[in-house]
């Protein structure tokens, strides 16, 4: 039987620049590619199944193409290894049915794997990508793209220039209400991804077979299939299609930079912020990030030519381990060059630790924030699929061939000299800190009230306003009161004059009693109004010395207020205390009298030493304008409800009558006094409470955590 090049194979032309040009393979059977040199592609399609070595030498020979024999053998092996040929050794009954168990081990690996990487189609888009090409031609071309490229630096000076705003704007915004703006929003931002790969595909001439919805580790997102751009010569349309999702999402964070700084806090700037930190930050982490299958992965593959780069760096750890540890030379080390072994060594280690955090991180994500059970299901279907079925897989295999082994010393050596310093690594004891979010307060504050009711006459602070005690804050108007007590001191002289008449005549005596008594009521309401008056007369002034915190920026000249009414809120700039946020599951790290250190963003950083000297419960009426409510872009989740009780409203409270918000969890606040340092601190800036631990290592800590959750947990 001689060697056969397989028919079934796919084959494409590759412009590598610079005058070379190679051949692609797709295996459509075990889906892999394989890259050739047209010297190797011109030798081996020459094996039509009827040729011998020597035959086939000789047709190349006339046909003007010279190939030794040293390397036509060289050749045919790599080829059969890779199983492009039929007919050689590797194609036998024993050969083959060694790689059909090795191909449904994968395919069953590739099963239990895929309830983390779950693809669902839905639409074949490739007739309306064609029908609307022409719409994405005239928005994307290069004049866009300067247009764009002018907006760059703008959107990167807002960024920097609010610095200490994305410090404490986390993303808060979920809440029930507000949770189905934030999907519509993502679902845009995907769809303009996907759709910007297909659009390039389309314009280079590739066909787009379908689109859909895949779980990625139970994450639903959107992907588009085009693989057929494997196809395409030129690696640099390949890259552009793979770049187009991602140049696509970063497009649209400048524009969402734009919107976030021009827009006024609320839903409008709340969904900006959250689509910029989306389109830039899941694009790092997911898309753009080579050590996964995503768009990072395949343009590193075209920009580095090399193909199927995941198969190939763990086809050479293994080579590695069976090799260099055990003396097994059966697998093989496809590595030929320098340049090979270090991006297969480093991109597989670098990917398998990659994988395996991003795995455990999404598992205790699930377990710790949304579902317990789900959580221990996640693992335990991990640590079967990726621990314990390949370590089967190899242990079977290595003990059929146990006989061949010859285990190597230096190997040996050198892997436990590599484990030894990693559990060193992991037992090293380390400094660590926690950070809070905390900001500055007056521990004297008192609210601003007017004692009567009566109407503003003129307002002669604004909020953040430096008073002295004394000052006058408001005055009042004092007509109503002044027409009031004429009122009443007419009322109470006519009362007393008709006394006096019906005095004179014995008979009246009763009558004139009851007129003494109304002009004694008379005369105490005027005294009672005349209080009011000299009150409205002195206006509203400062108890202390000052800011102005809080305004009621609805009080203006002419508004009626009754009894009480709350106008803002006075705080002492010389009291200062630090008000830290901490949520319930980290209580157990504080302690009254503890020492802590309290970081603002002053200068370079002004760092303040503290005693933390209360802890209590955060209570709900306090969130109300706190800059820890995420509705002015605190870090306590809190959404709003109505309230169907609430007494009163003044101040603030009336700009939401209705409503109040309300924290998702539990959380506390602790005082922190600064022993009278800190008083040219700001009122109001936010900052970091941080709090020091004893140096301890990464394993004990991993250790006192697993022992805590299973502390704390009832499984059973």
């Amino acid at each position: 039987m001689f060697p056969k090049f397989r028919a079934d194979l796919e084959v494409s032309q590759y412009d590598e620049g610079e005058g070379k040009i190679s051949i692609v393979l797709k295996d459509p059977i075990a889906d892999k590619f394989f890259r050739l040199s047209v010297y190797e592609y011109l030798f081996l399609k020459v094996f039509d199944g009827t040729k011998s070595l020597d035959a086939a030498l000789q047709e190349l020979k006339a046909a003007g193409h010279f190939y030794s024999l040293e390397d036509a053998r060289l050749i045919l092996d790599s080829a059969s290894r890779l199983g492009l040929l039929l007919g050689t050794p590797f194609s036998s009954a024993e050969k083959q049915l060694f790689i059909k168990k090795y191909m449904d081990d994968a395919q069953r690996m590739k099963h239990f794997a895929s309830v983390y990487f779950l693809f669902i189609p839905l639409l074949n888009p490739d007739k309306f990508l064609e029908k609307t090409l022409w719409i994405f031609k005239l928005f994307f071309n290069k004049w866009v793209a300067i247009f764009i490229a002018l907006l760059i630096p703008g959107a990167i000076y807002f960024v920097i220039d609010k610095l200490d705003v994305l410090e404490r704007e986390f993303l808060f915004f979920f809440n029930l209400e507000n949770i189905i703006y934030l999907w519509i929003t993502i679902v845009i931002a995907k769809l303009v991804h996907e759709f910007s790969h297909a659009y390039v595909a389309k314009q280079f001439g590739r066909y787009v077979p379908e689109m859909g919805i895949a779980l990625l580790i139970l994450f639903p997102c959107l992907y588009c299939n085009t693989t057929d751009a494997w196809q395409l010569s030129d690696r640099k349309q390949r890259m552009a299609i793979g770049a187009a999702g991602i140049l696509a999402e970063a497009v649209l964070a400048v524009f969402a930079i734009y919107i976030w700084h021009y827009t006024k806090p609320g839903i409008i700037n709340s969904l900006a912020f959250y689509l910029f930190n989306v389109s830039l930050i899941s694009t790092l982490i997911f898309n753009a990030n080579p050590l996964i299958r995503f768009d990072g992965y395949y343009i590193l593959i075209d920009a580095i030519r090399t193909p199927n780069l995941v198969t190939k760096s763990r086809q050479y750890l293994r080579h590695i381990v069976m090799d260099k540890l055990l003396g097994l030379a059966q697998v093989q080390n496809n590595a030929k060059t320098l340049r090979e072994k270090l991006i297969f060594g480093i991109y597989g280690t670098t990917s398998t630790m990659y994988r395996i955090a991003l795995y455990a991180f999404i598992i205790v994500g699930v377990y710790t924030r949304f579902d317990k059970v789900l959580g221990i299901v996640l693992a335990s279907w991990a640590i079967v699929t990726f621990v314990l079925m390949p370590m089967k897989n190899g242990v079977s295999g290595m003990y059929a061939r146990r006989g061949q082994m010859k285990p190597k010393f230096a190997g040996f050596a050198l892997l436990t000299a590599i484990l030894v310093a990693a559990l060193a690594a992991l037992c090293l004891p380390l400094s660590a800190k926690s950070l809070y979010p905390c900001y500055m307060a007056s521990s004297k504050t008192q609210k601003l009230t007017i004692p009567l009711m009566t109407m503003v006459d003129r307002v002669l602070i604004r909020e953040g306003s430096v008073v002295k005690e004394g000052d006058l804050l408001y005055t009042l108007d004092t007509n109503e009161l002044e027409l009031n007590l004429f009122k009443k001191d007419t009322e109470s002289e006519i009362s007393k004059k008709k006394m006096e008449i019906l005095l004179v005549d014995e008979k009246y005596k009763s009558r004139a009693i009851q007129k003494a008594l109304d002009s004694y009521i008379q005369k105490e309401e005027a005294n009672l109004t005349r209080a009011d008056l000299e009150l409205a007369k002195n206006g509203i002034r400062a108890p202390f010395d000052g800011i102005i915190s809080k305004l009621d920026l609805s009080v203006q000249r002419g508004l009626r207020t009754e009894k009480g009414f709350v106008v803002g809120q006075i705080d002492s700039d010389k009291d200062r205390v630090v008000y830290g946020l901490i949520l319930e599951d980290e209580l157990y790290k504080f302690h009254k009298g503890q020492s802590v250190k309290v970081w603002f963003p002053i200068g370079t950083g002004l760092v303040l030493d503290g005693t933390v000297e209360s802890i209590r419960m955060y209570s709900q009426r306090e969130l109300d304008d706190s800059p820890f409510s995420s509705r002015f872009g605190g870090e306590v989740a809190t959404e709003p409800r109505t309230l169907e009780q609430h007494g009163k409203r003044s101040g603030s409270s009336r700009k939401n009558a209705d409503q109040r918000d309300v924290p998702l969890t539990a959380v506390y606040v602790c005082t922190v006094d600064l022993a009278g340092k800190g008083t040219d601190v700001p009122l109001g800036i936010t900052g970091r409470l941080v709090v020091p631990y004893q140096a301890r290592s990464l394993l004990s800590r991993a250790v006192d955590e697993l022992v805590k959750t299973l502390n704390k947990e009832a499984f059973f």
